[in-house]
């Protein structure tokens, strides 16, 4: 059973003095374990890169491309990809859905994906289920 990976998880994954560090790493780790594959899109690497960039610093984004993303499969927008992500965004006329949120959506329509690691309950709205 596939986990799609939000930015929403990966932060405090890698930021230990957050509240919900404790609950996102068991909750990673309980995955890997499990041998669950677990994916991700390049638009929420990106966001999160930029996020623990301009928050933290370089060390933490050293860690995500050292340690978390080799264990994490990365669907890399296309073009069509792109555009559904776009539609859909617009379809939904909602301020605080970003662009790289909806194409999270898509991206776990697509592979079938119901679980997503992370903390924001915009993925409810959608109908996916949060972890943890």
């Amino acid at each position: 059973m596939t986990l799609f990976a939000d930015t929403s998880a990966f932060i405090p994954l890698l930021v230990r003095s957050d509240d919900d560090h404790a609950a996102v790493r068991d909750a990673f780790r309980r995955a890997i374990e499990a041998g669950r594959r677990v994916i991700t899109t390049n638009y929420v690497v990106v966001e999160t890169v930029a996020v623990l960039q301009n928050r933290i610093g370089l060390e933490p984004v050293r860690d995500f491309t050292t340690r978390v993303l080799p264990l994490v499969d990365v669907v890399f927008a296309d073009a069509g990809l792109h555009e559904r992500a776009m539609a859909r965004l617009l379809r939904m006329d909602r301020r605080r859905v970003s662009l790289v949120d909806a194409t999270s959506f898509e991206v776990m329509d697509t592979h079938g994906v119901a679980d997503v690691l992370g903390l924001d309950s915009d993925f409810e709205g959608q109908g996916f289920r949060l972890v943890p």
